[in-house]
């Protein structure tokens, strides 16, 4: 068989199947291969199916940089890697649209190849001179994406060598590196700060040479708690800059696009929106159920193939190209012809209907691969006439899932590695150490060593991965399970994604917190139930968290199939994962929220009207008059606070309200009254300016009963003090009927103190561990973790209090807090993720 001549901008192939082994040269470019849709290669089982030996027809510039890379697993440039390979039709549709200076919103499945379009994005501005920001939700993440983008864009010697990334910078609220670079990745929040803290002149001056500003995980504009900062920075950004917006499946994606161009008419903005059906690895839809004797896995869904249907719509390029494919099986130039003709004896309804099952195997029949033929039949099902599988609601209830039976059913029939979705924390722990137990090690020999020079590097560093990583965590890496919360610190949570991607984890049982943009591959997502605990109670999880867990089967280049499994408890639950699946995806809706540190933003101060009106809350739901309402009320606070004042008809800021502009992230005019209150801030020390400002860090709940005993009546009546100023701003807001934003728990004041006061690396972890389980065994919190984000959102507010404080004590008190908090094991994620040990600029 032969293999098409695959030409770009740098290679150009011919070659035949053969049984020889391969070179790793042909290792190299076999997989290149594999990853083109156009090709008429059967893809993913040739080199494993048929050894497949690639001869190249044509000299291939840098191979010899490429081979030796690829053996030393060392990453290449953009230039020489496979990122200028053919590009889908739609990945090439959004870069020529970008190109062609268009605002352009990608909605597509996870696992598309989103990333790609932004790689060539980066690419064309950083070729044209301009610079380019590059956001995303979460500190990891950007974290992730400065690595991958230095490998990208770094600077290499002759040999391959990275040695050097001046291109590239880092900007979060823990970290700085290189933030003049041409290119820049940042936390979404950080953007939105640059642009509000200035006024507009200031920011496009700042901004002047930069060409575009690409939005990671964009769906999170409609997350309740942070999506106000995703509309606020597409709101004040200036209108030379080009955006893309990069987002999982969103049901409104023109209705956003719209209001794009109500507000930016220097750029269109248009969608590129990828349809289901384009995933790059179908996904086959499983309910583990009882229907007998015991629990077995069963189709959730009955699927059938129309021709009718085929011939009626408007075919995407992956179902175009399994048509095509089935007429070359069968030497035909025409794919339907050979269905109508060939396969006749499988369709039933006057030749028009078959079932997948049949199909599949009269595909089989014709020597298609049995993984293969059931994936070109998933991708031609009739997905408006699926229905459930009636059997299902025979099912008996289930009290209680055999885990280790259905794992090793899992991992008996190939379908690992496996993402468990178990929401909840303590649960995560349960269940990993239960199959640990009961199914032994399902690593080989070789990858459990692996994993254990892995850890004795990470222990040769210094990193410390957690209180209950020796004891708990660990004999189930070596078994190959693994879990992954919130509850965990994210140099652990980092470690095992990197074990994952090295296919080091068979299963991993997690929270919904292994989501947004992790490159953690799996083959198969179990759903262990469809609720989650929420502050309002037990909710059903939404139908975009099943679509976007669900999307995380099936690894492109890897897997023909991903696998999703559901566990209903009972009849009841056998039709909700099947209605999430039918359904449209939720509408992103806009999450728009009026703070103080928005209004006193010399962008917003003297035009509340002219940005109310642009806001995307304003074009969903026409809420402006009750915006500018709430805006003028809060404004009333803040006059008779002293933050602002009014001078010939023009809003100013005062002392305070200068002070406050350079907050944002918590209740601005409470920490600006806090550091305008000599009386409070006096002679206080690092660990009780730490210990004061993390009573404002976020809690659910006001859940305390009385002040905790700090031995110290000084500065318990600091604490009081603020405590009391809490309750007037508090009172005001309620008053004018304003919700608000200030929770106060005093419960980790101490537990803050004492780790502020502590020095040296070897008792830091003493006193870690003796803190943690201290405040465990108390109830007050329940993982590390928490203690962990307790730290961190103190440091983010103290580091802002240094760049405001009114004085120079203050600034310094704030800078020696930072420091003080922010040793090992609260800073090992920087060394970790970056081997980043200091703080820069």
């Amino acid at each position: 068989m032969k293999i098409s001549i695959i030409k770009d901008r740098n290679y150009s192939f011919q070659g035949s199947l053969t049984t020889k082994a391969l070179t790793p040269h042909q290792e190299i470019f076999i997989k290149l291969l594999e990853t083109q849709p156009s090709s008429d290669i059967i893809k993913g089982d040739v080199a494993q199916d048929f050894k497949t030996e690639i001869k190249p027809a044509v000299y291939i510039p840098n191979a010899d940089l490429i081979i030796k890379a690829a053996k030393s697993k060392k990453h290449l440039p953009f230039s020489l890697s496979d990122k200028k390979l053919i590009l889908d039709e739609y990945q090439a549709a959004a870069i020529e649209l970008f190109r062609d200076g268009k605002n352009v919103m990608v909605t597509a499945p996870t696992g598309t190849g989103k990333t790609l379009i932004a790689e060539h994005a980066i690419n064309d501005i950083l070729k044209s001179g301009k610079r380019v920001i590059y956001t995303t939700p979460l500190k990891a993440l950007c974290n992730d994406k400065y690595k991958q983008f230095s490998d990208l864009w770094g600077d290499y010697d002759k040999d391959g060598n990275l040695t050097g990334t001046s291109k590239v910078g880092l900007a979060t609220g823990d970290v700085k590196i290189n933030t003049k670079a041409p290119l820049v990745i940042m936390t979404t929040e950080v953007y939105r700060n640059m642009l509000t803290q200035c006024g507009q002149k200031d920011v496009e001056k700042e901004l002047k040479n930069v060409g575009a500003v690409i939005f990671d995980e964009f769906h999170y504009m409609g997350d309740s708690q942070r999506g106000s900062v995703w509309e606020e920075a597409l709101m004040f950004s200036p209108l030379q800059i080009k955006h893309l917006m990069l987002s999982a499946t969103i049901a409104n994606a023109n209705p956003i696009i719209n209001w794009l161009n109500s507000i930016n008419e220097h750029h269109q903005s248009v969608v590129v929106n990828v349809p289901e059906e384009e995933r790059h690895v179908p996904l086959k839809y499983l309910s583990y159920s009882n229907l007998g004797t015991r629990m077995d896995l069963y189709d959730l869904i009955n699927d059938k193939i129309s021709l009718k249907d085929l011939k009626s719509r408007n075919l995407g390029p992956k179902e175009r190209e399994v048509i095509s494919s089935i007429g070359k099986l069968m030497n035909d130039t025409d794919g339907f012809r050979v269905l109508e003709r060939d396969f006749s004896d499988v369709f039933c309804d006057f030749g028009s209907t078959a079932d997948l099952k049949n199909f599949v195997e009269r595909l089989s029949s014709c020597g298609v691969p049995r993984l293969r033929a059931e994936q070109y039949g998933l991708r031609l099902i009739n997905k408006k006439a699926r229905t459930i599988n009636p059997n299902l609601f025979k099912m008996q209830d289930v009290t209680q899932v055999p885990l280790d039976n259905l794992i090793n059913e899992i991992e008996n029939k190939k379908m690992t590695p496996a993402l468990y979705f178990v929401y909840s924390k303590r649960n995560c722990k349960n269940y990993m150490k239960e199959v640990s137990e009961k199914l032994g090690q399902l690593l080989t020999d070789k990858e459990r060593d692996e994993i254990k020079r892995r850890i004795d590097e990470i222990n040769q560093k210094g990193i410390f991965l957690g209180t209950d990583f020796e004891k708990d965590i660990k004999p189930c890496l070596l078994n190959g399970f693994a879990m992954h919360h919130s509850g965990m610190l994210p140099q652990c949570k980092s470690f095992i994604e990197e074990l994952g991607r090295n296919k080091l984890i068979k299963v991993c049982f997690a929270t919904d917190t292994l989501g947004a943009g992790i490159n953690f591959p799996f083959k198969t997502v179990v759903f262990s139930s469809f609720e989650k605990f929420t502050e309002d109670g037990f909710e059903e999880i939404s139908i975009n968290s099943f679509k976007q867990g669900a999307g995380r089967a099936g690894r492109r280049g890897i897997d023909d199939i991903g696998y999703v499994i559901s566990i209903p408890k009972d009849k009841n639950e056998v039709s909700v994962p099947f209605n999430k699946i039918i359904q449209d995806s939720d509408d992103v809706q806009s999450a728009f929220k009026l703070s103080y540190g928005l209004i006193l933003s010399p962008r917003f101060l003297n035009q509340p009207m002219n940005i109310l009106s642009k806001s995307f809350d304003n074009f969903q739901r026409q809420t402006y008059d009750e915006n500018l309402k709430k805006s003028f009320l809060m404004k009333e606070i803040l006059q008779k606070r002293k933050f602002v004042e009014n001078k010939n008809g023009t809003t100013r800021l005062t002392p305070k309200g200068k002070i406050a502009s350079k907050i944002r992230g918590i209740n601005e005019i409470l920490i600006t009254e806090i550091l305008s209150d000599t009386t409070l801030t006096e002679n206080i020390s690092p660990s009780e300016l730490a210990s004061l400002i993390s009573v404002f860090a976020p809690d659910k709940q006001d859940n305390y009963k009385e002040l905790p005993d700090f031995n110290n009546e000084k500065f318990e009546q600091k604490i009081m003090k603020v405590i009391d100023i809490a309750k007037e701003i508090r009172d005001m807001e309620e008053e004018r009927g304003i919700t608000s934003d200030i929770k106060i728990n005093p419960n980790l004041m101490p537990y803050i103190k004492l780790w502020a006061e502590t020095s040296g690396s070897r008792d830091n972890r003493v006193l870690w561990t003796n803190l943690i389980e201290s405040m465990t065994s108390k109830g007050i919190i329940k993982d590390e973790g928490d203690f962990f984000k307790k730290i961190n959102y103190t440091t983010n507010i103290l580091k802002q209090i240094q760049k405001a404080a009114p004085t120079k004590f203050l600034k310094d008190t704030a800078e020696k807090a930072v420091k003080m908090l922010q040793k090992s094991p609260v800073n090992d994620i920087l060394l970790y993720e970056l081997d980043y040990k200091a703080v820069h600029e």
